[in-house]
């Protein structure tokens, strides 16, 4: 059963999941992350599953700045993975961090000025490290940690006003949690270790996750206030569903069900999943979507 997509870009698994911020807007393209043999890539689809191609390759969990105009992704580098942008028609492709350890699941500010991450740059093993995160300006200055602790925290998504970073965090006190950046407050939203991959919604006042039901449940797609109240179930199949990203509209999720092989393939559903609808379905793992506003 998979419980989190493991990324192996560096030459080491990490069991973590992106995280997402949906900035509202038209809905454009559909980033996604595209696992073929050793190496991962990441493209780019229409919302009707219609011309699909890739925009960089050696690079995984991408994710659309609030403009639409550039991606964030992570690309491994001397056996490291680091941060990198790239403008929305491939070109400017820029380099953020350069520190030599892990840095991973990149998630913009609403203002494009900022990139929140984890990052295991503490040392330690890269499975058991105890990964926090962190926020760098986008030219890769003013490098600065948000969270401390001795547990891992992951898949951070900066929520479309700018004021809270929800986040995964692990130990003897798991969830799904919100940080108050004035201030720093901590909120727990969830209580329970089998949450992964919160995504706001466009306005802010949303946040969709996967939830391992264990059994013959599964993954299945969630749904749940800001605040952590009226958690219920959107999308559940026979299957594994994870991942979940919003629409820029607010009206639908995207997300990667584990085919019969078990690789993912992407979905989109309508936000009470009544409408599920194949994307991307071909004999390679595909997860991690993204999708574009358009302003």
């Amino acid at each position: 059963m998979k419980q989190a997509m493991l990324l192996a870009l560096s030459g080491a698994l990490f069991c973590s999941t992106p995280a997402d911020s949906s900035f509202p807007g038209a809905n454009g393209l559909i980033a996604f992350t595209r696992g073929s043999g050793d190496s991962d890539s990441v493209g780019l689809v229409s919302p009707d599953g219609s011309g699909i191609a890739t925009i960089v390759e050696d690079a995984a969990s991408p994710a659309w700045s609030a403009d639409g105009r550039a991606l964030v992704f992570q690309r491994a580098v001397s056996g490291d993975l680091e941060l990198f942008t790239v403008g929305a028609d491939g070109t400017g492709l820029r380099r953020i961090t350069h520190r030599g350890r892990d840095d991973f699941l990149p998630a913009w500010s609403p203002d494009r000025r900022r990139i929140v991450f984890t990052s295991d740059r503490r040392g330690g093993d890269r499975i058991t490290a105890d990964a926090e995160i962190y926020v760098v300006n986008t030219d890769g200055s003013r490098l600065r940690r948000v969270t401390r602790n001795r547990v891992i925290d992951d898949s951070p998504a900066w929520s479309p006003d700018g004021k809270r970073i929800v986040f995964v965090r692990g130990g003897p006190k798991p969830g799904i949690y919100s940080l108050v950046l004035s201030g720093k407050r901590l909120f727990r939203l969830t209580r329970t270790r089998n949450d992964g991959a919160p995504a706001w919604s466009p306005d802010g006042h949303r946040i969709a996750f996967d939830r391992d039901r264990g059994g013959s449940s599964g993954q299945d797609l969630f749904v749940m206030n800001a605040d952590g109240s009226n958690a219920h179930v959107v999308v559940a199949s026979p299957t594994d569903d994870y991942m979940p990203a919003w629409a820029p509209d607010g009206t639908k999720l995207t997300f990667s069900r584990a085919s019969e092989n078990g690789d993912g393939d992407i979905y989109v559903a309508d936000v009470d999943g009544e409408k599920i609808t194949s994307l991307v379905a071909d004999s390679d793992d595909t997860f991690g979507t993204d999708w574009q506003p358009v302003r």
